[in-house]
């Protein structure tokens, strides 16, 4: 029925509604500089679909694009790449396996597929993403989560490729481990997620994001803490195991190749010992106030003509006339319903009169009844709302949403007089 929100088929229907609701701000700021947008989205919602621009983000083509089976096949070959790269990962994995999921990279691994997995079941799932409508601007909790989840993944695997490459070294100054798989881990799975994010999906990144994705680094910082002040250490530098050390670094790049491995830290570089918590402390405060934000900013800045829109412009109104026929059969100039207790299967849009813009098919009123023995058609509009002795004129979309509700379990008759505006005039109220 009309309050059901969250369930709109209609192209048309949401595209009008959409304009509706947004075409005045698309006439105000359509042209918008660099540094205004910057500071104007600063103190956007991380899950609106406004722009400052008066912009509208269709979220069903930004997480579900057309045609469908192309979008399984992208998605799928994505979280294929990942969950392979994990269980090799795993299969290859020299170390301590207790000690696996120590290290960033391996939060960075898990994460990604958790990403990818949650993407891919958007896309799979009928019915999501929702856009929203009727004063909303917000989708549903799982688009939602999967969106802010998305940067926090990217910019924790462009920190680790970082740190892979620059902080992490070997015994002799330099990484021990280039080779393909390493490559793969450490820059090919955040180049994929660029892709899957910006170019297959279309994600729009906000500055309130940011924040999400230090408090992960503040998270594993946290950890890094606890880690040291335990008695774990580094079984990885255990030396009576024989371990390929690639994501950690030797006993003797710590500083002292004798130092027992159980006061060791993860990485040479989040040592907190008394010695070394001023250069560990400066580290993490780089990477949180500068590599984090400039990750996030490029990411930001690439998801701007990533992002798709509806189309609001008002020159170009796809909006279908009521004129004619709906169903391929002419609409009848009035039709009065009897209502039932039970769910319409129909929707409207957001005008007074409130318009059908869309019958389901198993509507009890989409085909001649009985009770109906004149069906309603898409386009006519809603004229009066009776209830009893009680007649109710002149609603907007929301009045007759709430009529609906409250009156479905009164025991009144309901009547609601639907009529073709092109050819009746609308009762005054």
């Amino acid at each position: 029925m009309g309050s059901d929100k969250g369930n709109i088929k209609s192209d048309d229907q949401r595209d009008e509604i959409i304009r509706e609701k947004n075409l005045k701000y698309y006439v105000e700021y359509q042209s918008y500089g660099c540094c205004r947008r910057i500071l104007e989205e600063l103190v956007v919602h991380p899950y609106t679909v406004m722009e400052v621009t008066g912009k509208v983000v269709d979220v069903q083509k930004t997480f579900d694009f057309k045609p469908v089976w192309l979008a399984w096949i992208f998605k799928g070959i994505c979280l294929g790449l990942a969950i392979t790269t994990v269980v090799f990962d795993l299969v290859f994995y020299t170390g301590d396996y207790n000690f696996y999921m120590a290290y960033l990279e391996s939060w960075f691994l898990v994460f990604a597929v958790l990403y990818l997995f949650l993407s891919f079941m958007i896309t799979v799932s009928c019915g999501f993403p929702r856009q929203p409508v009727l004063g909303e601007d917000r989708t549903n909790w799982n688009v939602c989560f999967t969106w802010a989840f998305y940067p926090v993944v990217f910019c924790i695997g462009m920190a680790n490729m970082l740190q892979y490459w620059f902080f992490t070294s070997d015994e002799d100054g330099f990484i021990r481990d280039i080779d393909y798989f390493a490559i793969i881990k450490n820059a090919a799975l955040p180049l994929l997620l660029l892709i899957e994010g910006q170019l297959i999906n279309r994600i729009p990144i906000r500055f309130s994001h940011l924040p999400w994705s230090q408090l992960a680094f503040v998270v594993y910082m946290i950890w890094s803490m606890i880690h040291y002040n335990t008695d774990i250490g580094n079984p990885d530098l255990n030396p009576t195991q024989q371990v390929d050390v690639a994501r950690t670094t030797s006993s003797k790049a710590f500083g002292d190749p004798t130092k027992d491995y159980r006061d060791l830290p993860i990485y040479s570089w989040l040592d907190w010992s008394i010695e070394e918590r001023g250069n560990t402390a400066l580290y993490c405060g780089v990477i949180l106030g500068a590599i984090v934000p400039v990750c996030f900013l490029i990411l930001y800045l690439i998801s701007w003509p990533c992002r798709r829109y509806y189309n609001l412009d008002p020159s170009d109104d796809g909006s279908s006339s009521s004129n004619s026929e709906a169903g391929g059969e002419e609409m009848p100039d009035e039709v009065e319903l009897i209502l039932f207790p039970s769910s319409m299967g129909m929707r409207f849009n957001k005008s007074t009169p409130p318009k059908v813009t869309q019958i389901n098919d198993d509507s009890p009123y989409a085909e001649p009844t009985d009770t109906n023995p004149v069906a309603v058609k898409e386009g006519m509009v809603v004229d009066t709302f009776t209830v009893g002795d009680e007649t109710y004129a002149e609603l907007t979309t929301k009045e007759l949403v709430t009529l609906i509700k409250e009156t479905k379990d009164i025991g009144e008759t309901r009547i609601m007089r639907c009529i073709n505006p092109e050819t009746m005039e609308v009762t005054k109220g």
